[in-house]
């Protein structure tokens, strides 16, 4: 019996470090992949300026001030966290839009991470969306040619449906969105709306 508990233990032992030698190659070099900078077409699905102040009206007439912070990083990213032998150099262009209220920021993410796919992600409180970064990916979205807010007309509108919540207290209910002037309303799923003040 103490055999079998002394062999179990020593192909437990080689098991391990067979995986620490051939699993993960600590002693190889680091490979450095670099994604090079952002392109600045990217940048445009979101408009917001830094330093720029953007109005919306809430549903009970109240007027909320947005002011914008944008900047872009440089960012890494490892392959494989465990050894570090890999690192991934791309850009991140981050946009923050803070209220002049007691309210929920809204935060934007563009990326370019995947070389094949420019991401942009937006989270509104607990709630994130996906902002579309080519017309693929817009096939895929509900689309209106024209959109009447406060009798001006919004061209080239998308809506967009929340992907996941954090907290299911302040859900977001939906989001109408165009290139051009970025949120254009936002729907609660208590009904209380958000739309843009020209």
């Amino acid at each position: 019996m103490i055999s079998i508990k002394i062999s179990i233990y020593k192909l437990f032992v080689i098991g391990l470090f067979s995986v620490f030698l051939y699993g993960c190659p600590v002693f190889s070099e680091k490979t450095i992949v670099d994604n090079g900078p952002l392109p600045e077409s990217a940048k445009l699905v979101v408009p917001y300026k830094n330093g720029e102040n953007y109005k919306f009206k809430f549903s009970n007439g109240l007027v909320i001030n947005f002011t914008a912070e944008r900047e872009t990083v440089d960012a890494i990213d490892n392959g494989c966290a465990e050894c570090f032998n890999f690192e991934q150099h791309y850009q991140r262009d981050i946009i923050k839009l803070k209220p002049d209220y007691p309210l929920f920021d809204i935060s934007f993410e563009i990326n370019n991470l995947d070389t094949i796919e420019i991401h942009c992600e937006l989270d509104i409180g607990n709630s994130y969306y996906y902002i579309p970064t080519n017309e693929q990916k817009t096939s895929y979205i509900e689309q209106f040619d024209s959109l009447l807010i406060d009798s001006v007309f919004y061209k080239n509108v998308f809506k967009l449906d929340p992907n996941y919540f954090n907290n299911k207290q302040t859900l977001t209910d939906s989001l109408y969105y165009n290139y051009k002037f970025g949120i254009l309303k936002l729907i609660k799923s208590n009904n209380e709306t958000y739309t843009i003040l020209p």
